[in-house]
């Protein structure tokens, strides 16, 4: 038996946590998800190794890094699936903190962690569910419905998704500047901004931008279906620890448009745009944070004028979109949550168990 615990409020790390309860229940091992926190006491009663998936925040995740710490100090199995969108604040990294266990989930992840003193034992890349893939497939009209029903005629114009929360790494005002440059362009692109009401004040000159403020609201399946049903996916992030939504991108052949983060470099087949320079930020408004965020900045001109490119080639059925999408494909496949999380699950469950 496994029990996977993760945040309430992280939603992507809640998808994550429970593919991989799914992918062990397959592999016909015992798997229990439990949001929240909880601790030593109760995991040495359920007596079951535990897998927290958690940011390694040393100020808002200081309780997930302490209960690991706990764990593998007093003989309990437990290993942390981990991410950063940068690297740990040095005067907030314990010792304590690096006693614990850790996997990565991108090689950046572990170059960031590893020189902040982290043990990390390797890296486990975010997988996609090919069988839930193959399930929105079958439902994607659910997408092209919603964007429509959101006020897109999606017949008539290019449509340009993102799924974004409003924290400053996100990128969402880079987001806007380029599409302010793209209404002039190109009239026949509408962005679509899945987020929270704070976006409305982003984007509010813009009459190029929609934004449906249900970010973290939607249920997987339809998120998904948005992402399959759109023309291309924009992804304006200025830092990322992976960046799943690029890989739920790719397993519909969906053209994906963002800057040359670190991360993404390991699996995008994606259009990059080249940055330009990496400065630190650190976010000191509520919730407290413990992480530098490494914000690569890029032109908003760039993303862009890439952004007018790929939709041209979509207009004119340029034979590159559908090498992408072939390509795009077959390499979400290589990343199939089927063959990326049992390396996780195994380093806490013997195989056979």
């Amino acid at each position: 038996m496994l029990i996977v615990l993760t945040s309430e409020r992280g939603i992507s790390l809640q998808n994550v946590a429970k593919d991989i309860v799914s992918v062990a229940k397959r592999l016909n091992v015992g798997a229990e998800l439990h949001l929240g926190l909880t601790s030593l006491y109760e995991l040495k009663r359920l007596a079951m190794p535990a897998l927290i998936v958690m940011a390694v925040d040393p100020i808002a995740a200081m309780p997930w890094l302490l209960l690991n710490y706990e764990c593998n100090t007093k003989s309990f199995v437990c290993l942390q699936y981990a991410t950063i969108e940068g690297r740990p604040l040095d005067s907030e990294v314990k010792e304590w903190m690096t006693k614990g266990r850790y996997v990565a989930v991108s090689n950046y992840v572990k170059q960031k962690l590893r020189e902040a003193g982290f043990p990390v034992e390797g890296v486990v890349h975010h997988g996609i569910d090919m069988e839930l893939v193959k399930e929105v497939e079958k439902n994607k009209h659910l997408g092209k419905k919603y964007i429509s029903h959101s006020g897109i005629n999606t017949e008539k114009y290019i449509v340009a998704t993102t799924f974004a929360s409003t924290h400053p790494r996100k990128g969402l005002p880079w987001l806007a500047k380029a599409a302010e440059i793209v209404a002039k362009k190109d009239p026949n692109i509408i962005f679509f901004v899945v987020s929270s009401a704070k976006a409305y004040k982003i984007f509010a000159k813009h009459n190029n931008v929609v934004v449906a403020p249900y970010f973290g609201d939607l249920d997987r399946l339809l998120n998904l279906a948005i992402i399959a049903a759109s023309d291309m996916y924009v992804m304006p992030s200025l830092a990322e620890g992976f960046g799943l939504p690029a890989l739920e991108a790719m397993a519909f052949g969906v053209p994906l448009i963002h800057a040359d983060l670190p991360p993404l470099r390991e699996f995008s087949l994606g259009w990059s745009i080249p940055v330009k320079d990496v400065v630190d930020y650190v976010h000191t408004s509520y919730p407290a944070s413990g992480i530098v965020f490494e914000h690569h900045l890029y032109d908003p001109a760039e993303l862009a004028e890439t952004i007018i490119q790929v939709a041209d080639m979509i207009r004119r059925k340029d034979s590159a979109i559908d090498d992408y999408r072939a390509k795009a494909k077959e390499r979400a496949m290589e990343m199939d949550i089927m063959k990326l999380y049992p390396n996780l699950i195994f380093k806490l469950v013997p195989s056979g168990q």
